[in-house]
């Protein structure tokens, strides 16, 4: 989304009235607790008579863009609007901003100063003037303005900030001016920025400012960002506002984003693949926080009041039901209880969230079994009470690194979730923040700590609108003495995803030291035939095995048996007095991902080499895979248009489209086979996932005879929603020949 509001009412508590005013700009106070808005929504509003793509809510106007010709009254009235209009958002009656372009409108953005509206899409009219895929009218009448950027292609995207406006979509001609897929423009001007020069590869859906403006998301279908190599920007990438250089971001989705929400702290992304995807992001780093699965594209994602909706084409999430809309806990992608239910197949085309109002807009006709004619709008109650101030934190240290800290929860008039941030020894800053339920007790454990050091807590609660008083002061909590280093967690790890333990690393309580090349204390057993200990390095508090590989034996992602010892040496692992430290033979916890070893497919129909009913599609992975992850749900392949392999998506096996490594699988070129309802089988002791055709084609291709050289080299990455029995994604790629169908 382009334009975001957040309610700004805090209440400073009398006692920490400083400490609130440091910490608000570290961790935003309006963005933690959870009230989740009412299932009820606002009174009918005008709808449309097409799909709404896109919604900017203000304090004045609810603006709408996509494919319509006409506002619909809840009485039956018609009042011709093409493809852009605003309603008062107390009435919900239309206002007289008529723009009318002449074809689709898919990005709207304010101007810097909230005078004027910049709309993108497919249009080469405004108000019968030349504008060509871009323009900027009044954000009253929607008058044209003399300011012109014509574009050679669609624009998706709009952004403004300050004294520019970003654009996105998938033109490569801005004006004269040679611009592929991302520019920068003058707001007052519309020159072209020389300066900026990002360019992407494939189209670009979104544009978001993290909430400090360092940052500016891009997301969308591309792989390459500014002629980066393989996918070290795919799809999402975090873009420097002034020179458009791309920023360090750990983490890029293999799946085609369509939405980006930022907070303080978070980033979202809805997404599309095999199936669908929402995930979190850290917001300073871009490593992947919680990925949840729908069987359809997320289109939409806005964070309001702590509560993270979902909006999109889908009717399960993560196996689950659900109608194009859900309300999520944005610290952990869980599914939150709130029931809303839309009709049509694809429901959801846009999302905004505004000072309290959650607008949805798309191509439904209800909601809840109520008329709302592709557009609806939920608002919350009224808030204006803090929460009760937490109980004083008691707390007990348990390891020689950590205090394990417990107090009485907060109430609050209105929020069903509150968020507590914690802060040691009176600090500004939080040192973690965790979440209950209202008036529950709350638990918190404080890592990281030095061993004999001495510690007091406060706690802040957070409704999403205001922040209660502090709590009474622990008294003070010493965390227990370490004579020598003792083990924190021993963790095995298949580092280049082949399927073979390679790593095991140890963490210790204290900062650790060794002998080079500090191999004869470390006794490995049950580990696969052939593995051996190579190297060992330490930074810190954590030693790093290096193992070479067993190879001799079959891919294997599990620990089974496998156990690490170290005997105490003092040229072994030693903390900073010298204490030598040891452990007895003990079982890593499993960080190893399952990974696909081997792949097949049989002719279950009657025309080989053609997808129908009966055929299958099996792959076997490196362990046994939590049945619970296994979610079935539609396959498809695809003949992309023109040269190219063809694809095929199968909804829960598949990461995105798994390359049939020809194009001639699907013929007409354009062509699709669709089966919507085909199953997920497992066996091999849940190491084998088999898909299996079933029901009837709706796709384009249905029954046509392909011309595959069979067998073909088909590549394919695992949906990562799959998991081991201890939580590990799925991930991997395998390439291998496969005689398809």
């Amino acid at each position: 989304m382009n334009l975001r509001h957040s309610r700004a009412r805090v209440r400073v508590p009398r006692a920490l009235a400083v400490l609130v005013a440091v910490v608000g700009l570290v961790v935003p106070m309006a963005q933690g607790a959870s009230a989740l808005v009412p299932t009820t929504f606002d009174k009918p509003m005008w709808g449309v008579d097409g799909r709404v793509r896109k919604i900017v809510q203000t304090d004045t106007a609810i603006y709408l863009g996509g494919s319509f010709n006409n506002l619909l009254g809840p009485n039956g009235e018609v009042l011709p609007r093409s493809n852009a209009a605003a309603l008062d958002p107390v009435t919900g009656e239309p206002l007289p901003f008529a723009p009318n372009p002449n074809n689709a409108v898919w990005a709207m953005a304010l101007s810097p100063d909230g005078s004027s509206l910049y709309l993108g899409g497919d249009f080469t009219k405004v108000a019968g003037v030349n504008r060509k895929r871009l323009a900027k009218v009044n954000d009253t009448a929607g008058a044209v303005s003399t300011w012109r950027v014509d574009a050679n292609s669609q624009v998706q995207a709009i952004a403004t900030r300050h004294d520019t406006v970003y654009v996105g979509g998938e033109f490569t001609l801005l004006g004269t001016t040679p611009r592929t897929r991302l520019a920068a423009l003058d707001a007052a001007t519309g020159a072209v920025s020389t300066t900026w020069l990002a360019s992407a590869d494939a189209m670009v859906h979104d544009l978001e400012f993290s909430v400090d403006g360092s940052r500016l998301f891009a997301g969308g279908l591309f792989t390459s960002v500014s002629g980066s190599l393989g996918n070290t920007q795919r799809r999402l990438t975090s873009l420097n506002p002034v020179t458009g250089t791309f920023q360090p971001w750990t983490s890029h989705p293999g799946y085609e984003v369509f939405d980006v929400e930022a907070t303080r702290t978070q980033v979202f992304a809805a997404a599309g693949g095999s199936g669908g995807h929402t995930m979190g992001y850290d917001g300073s780093t871009g490593a992947l926080q919680w990925s949840a699965f729908s069987d359809g594209d997320a289109v939409g994602v806005e964070l309001q009041n702590g509560v993270l909706y979902a909006g999109g084409h889908f009717t399960k999430w993560n196996g689950l039901a659900a109608s194009h809309l859900i309300a999520l806990n944005p610290a952990t992608g869980a599914k939150l209880t709130w029931t809303v239910k839309i009709n049509t197949a694809l429901g959801i085309h846009s999302m905004d969230s505004h000072d309290g109002h959650l607008a949805i807009g798309g191509d439904f006709t209800k909601v809840n079994s109520l008329a709302r004619v592709r557009i609806a709008r939920f608002t919350e109650p009224a808030d204006g009470d803090p929460p009760t101030a937490p109980g004083e934190p008691t707390g007990v240290s348990n390891t020689p690194t950590s205090i394990d800290l417990t107090w009485a929860g907060s109430t609050d008039n209105a929020a069903a979730t509150i968020l507590y941030r914690v802060y040691r020894d009176g600090g500004p800053a939080p040192v973690g923040q965790t979440s209950g339920q209202s008036g529950d007790p709350v638990t918190f454990t404080d890592t990281g700590l030095i061993p004999g050091t001495t510690h007091t807590y406060d706690v802040l609660a957070d409704d999403g609108a205001s922040v209660s008083d502090p709590s009474p002061t622990s008294l003070p909590i010493t965390v227990q003495e370490a004579p020598v280093p003792v083990l924190v967690a021993l963790r095995a790890l298949d580092s280049d995803t082949n399927g073979r333990v390679d790593t095991v690393t140890a963490q210790f309580s204290d900062p650790v030291s060794c002998t080079d090349p500090c191999l004869t204390p470390w006794t490995l057993s049950g580990f696969p035939a052939g593995t051996a200990l190579s190297s060992v390095s330490v930074a810190g508090d954590t030693a790093t095995l290096s193992l070479s590989e067993g190879t001799s034996v079959a891919q294997k992602t599990d620990v089974g048996s496998a156990t690490v010892r170290l005997t105490a040496d003092p040229a072994g692992i030693v903390g900073s007095s010298g204490n030598p430290s040891s452990f007895a033979a003990t079982s890593p916890a499993d960080g190893m991902d399952p990974v696909p070893v081997s792949m097949s497919s049989t002719n279950g129909g009657t025309l080989p080499g053609v997808m129908e009913p009966g055929d299958t599609f099996t792959v076997t992975f490196s362990e046994p895979i939590n049945p619970a992850s296994v979610i079935a749900a539609n396959v498809k392949q695809v003949d992309p248009v023109g040269p190219g392999n063809d694809f095929e998506n199968i909804v829960g096996l598949g990461d995105a489209g798994i390359d049939l490594g020809t194009d001639e699988a699907v013929l007409p070129d354009g062509g699709t086979i669709v089966y919507q309802s085909s199953t997920l089988t497992m066996s091999n002791s849940n190491k084998t996932i088999t898909s299996t055709i079933v029901g009837l084609c709706t796709g384009t291709a249905c029954g046509l005879t392909g011309t595959p050289v069979q067998p073909t080299t088909v590549t394919m990455r695992p949906e990562p929603f799959l998991r081991d029995v201890v939580g590990n994604g799925a991930s991997g790629v395998l390439t291998a020949p496969v005689t398809l169908y």
